[in-house]
Parts: structure tokens; C-alpha cells; sequence
């Protein structure tokens, strides 16, 4: 089990890809973000 602090870690670092998607989005027309989404699709796909 992981201790409290790489949680945090984790969860900090997963928030600032979804905040580099969101700013390629609005910089390119979401083609940016949808790549870039492709690449973290493991990622994303142990949350849901």
C-alpha cells in the first residue's frame, strides 16, 4: 500500500498532464489533446 505522500505525488502529477491536455486544446483545436491522450490511455484507464 502505498504511503500517503506518492499518493499525493501521483494524484499532483496526473493533475498537471490533464492541465497540459487542457491548455494544447485550447492552444490546437483539440488535435494535441487527443493525441496526447492516446499516449496516457493506460493511465486514465486504471481510473475508471
Amino acid at each position: 500500500m502505498p504511503a500517503n505522500g506518492e499518493i499525493v505525488k501521483d494524484v499532483f502529477d496526473q493533475f498537471q498532464k490533464v492541465q497540459a491536455h487542457m491548455k494544447n486544446a485550447r492552444e490546437e483545436n483539440a488535435v494535441k489533446t487527443y493525441e496526447g491522450l492516446k499516449k496516457d490511455e493506460p493511465l486514465y484507464s486504471n481510473i475508471c
